[in-house]
């Protein structure tokens, strides 16, 4: 009867509210996390689709959120600056959306025109039936290690300089010993910076991961690769490094940088829960 029609009309006003509401609460929990990165990361469809950019990748470039989502990725000012890395970037989202995780460098210009190095990755996302059904792209500003690294090579003075301002972790190690580090490592471990040199750099790793590690150095690895490093505290932090064989005071030396991964980890444990919350509310 009518009123029967109009009790189940209610109800399904109701229930889209409530779903509604959810999607919101998840949105709102998603961006927090993404605001609170270092790195610029991002959300979008299979088809290229930006849905979502984190605060970092938006003042990079000097936009605003409503400049970009909506639109596809390469259309935006991220990569207007070169044809051919458009071309790269929609060869990229082809290889995630089909299930591989991509990733390689590029460059973004600053608002002010000049050109940076960004260590570029796309990794798919998949629901519980094994379907794609985000992208997360994730950039990170590489151009001061790109500098580190020329700086080394050119002058160690220079080099030291350089590492103090470094966003990232760096070591030199020599023979399994710390012959160098700079001070945000030392930080990201909870150590003085004085009480990381002379100590073998094995003892930094977590122990389940060293023979992991030990093996990627013996084979010289560059990377980039993940492990867990041990903290002083004896807490663990999840890293992602890439190292390097260069001259440094008259020897051959390994620099590695070090990433703290714990963000992106939020990130991913973030939308997981998001996509659970709304799947159990349906």
């Amino acid at each position: 009867d009518l009123q029967q029609a109009n009790d189940e009309l209610m109800l399904m006003i109701a229930e889209r509210e409530r779903t509604e509401a959810i999607l919101a609460e998840s949105e709102q929990k998603v961006r927090a996390v993404l605001d609170q990165a270092f790195q610029f990361i991002g959300l979008m469809t299979p088809d290229g689709t930006l849905i979502e950019a984190n605060q970092t990748a938006l003042s990079f470039a000097g936009i605003q959120r409503a400049d970009v989502v909506k639109k596809p990725f390469w259309e935006t000012p991220w990569w207007r600056h070169s044809a051919t890395e458009q071309e790269r970037l929609k060869d990229a989202i082809r290889k995630a959306a089909a299930g591989q995780f991509v990733r390689y460098e590029t460059t973004h210009l600053s608002p002010d025109g000049v050109e940076h190095i960004i260590d570029f990755s796309l990794k798919p996302v998949r629901d519980p039936s094994g379907n794609i059904i985000l992208l997360i792209p994730e950039g990170r500003d590489i151009t001061g290690l790109k500098r580190t690294e020329q700086a080394l090579r050119e002058s160690e003075e220079r080099f030291s300089r350089l590492s103090l301002a470094a966003f990232e972790g760096i070591v030199i190690t020599g023979e399994g010993i710390v012959l160098d580090a700079n001070q945000q490592l030392a930080k990201m471990l909870g150590y003085e910076l004085h009480e990381l040199i002379g100590k073998p750099v094995l003892d930094m790793v977590a122990p389940e991961w060293r023979e992991l590690v030990q093996e990627k150095r013996r084979q010289g690895d560059e990377g980039p690769y993940e492990h867990f490093l041990l903290r002083k505290d004896g807490s663990t932090l999840p890293v992602e490094v890439r190292g390097q064989a260069l001259p440094y005071k008259g020897q051959t030396v390994r620099v590695t940088t070090v990433g703290d991964l714990t963000q992106r980890r939020k990130t991913e444990e973030a939308l997981r829960a998001s996509e659970e919350h709304l799947r159990l509310a349906l």
